[in-house]
């Protein structure tokens, strides 16, 4: 993945990474020369949050790590999915972030190995060959984003303040698969049907001229539906229904199976 004007957009620097984020890199040190873009904003401060990154790009590893660093963010970087796994523990809090495109495993192989072995990390996924195809089977698999190359630096760091309120959500609810499965068992036919649409980002005017009902009761069944989910936004039942699709049951019965 090439890090040069098709990776970062906005103001170029000369990165000071610390001692201490150095240490967590998985390949050689920086160059003091090396040249990367960032954006300035607020901190993002957090002791328990971690970034994880795997690329097998060298420069694309380094580029990202500038950025965190930027944001005052801990971030550690793998060069392929199988070192990434060497480190993994369901404990893990934070997000990862994935390059589509990877020798040995896939990112979307990845992302599934994550998620059946138990991990809450919000998945972002970049890739310069994001096709519709991959991005929904990405979206369906549970990523909370995926970014098509080249994309702008602001994009990249409101990826990662997204995934990072997700984690700390469903590390506060301690949801388990089991427990997802029974609230997904209270929605109605017409509930778990609004769902997809609303997954699908389908419009609201869609999904009342699909059921003939007024917006109105689209937007009653769609607040019935994150109080049954107990979620507070479409994103957070993204990522439940994201975990569910893949476990063995959602595979062999279907998602909504009784």
């Amino acid at each position: 993945m090439d890090c040069g004007d098709c990776y970062l957009a906005g103001e170029v620097v000369w990165p000071t990474i610390p001692d201490s984020t150095r240490d967590t890199l998985h390949e050689e040190s920086l160059s003091q020369d090396t040249q990367v873009v960032v954006v300035q904003k607020s901190p993002m401060k957090n002791s328990e949050s971690t970034l994880f990154v795997v690329d097998d790009e060298l420069e694309a590893r380094h580029s990202i790590n500038a950025l965190a660093s930027s944001l005052g963010i801990s971030c550690e970087t793998f060069a392929s999915a199988e070192a990434f796994l060497e480190r993994f523990t369901p404990s893990l809090s934070g997000c990862v972030l994935i390059d589509l495109v990877l020798e040995g495993l896939s990112g979307i192989e990845l992302q599934t190995r994550l998620t059946e072995m138990g991990s809450t990390l919000p998945v972002i996924l970049i890739s310069a060959f994001a096709d519709v195809p991959i991005t929904v089977r990405a979206m369906r698999n549970g990523a909370l984003v995926v970014l098509e190359k080249p994309y702008r630096a602001n994009e990249l760091t409101d990826a990662i303040r997204e995934a990072f309120q997700v984690n700390r959500w469903s590390r506060q609810a301690g949801v388990t698969c089991g427990e997802l499965q029974r609230r997904m068992r209270t929605l109605t036919a017409r509930e778990r049907h609004v769902m997809e649409l609303v997954l699908a980002d389908t419009p609201n005017r869609v999904i009342a001229a699909n059921l003939k009902v007024g917006r109105r009761t689209v937007d009653r069944v769609r607040s019935t539906i994150l109080q049954k989910m107990g979620t507070q936004s479409v994103v957070e039942l993204a990522q439940q229904v994201g975990a569910l699709r893949i476990s063995r049951a959602d595979n062999d019965h279907g998602l909504f199976a009784e």
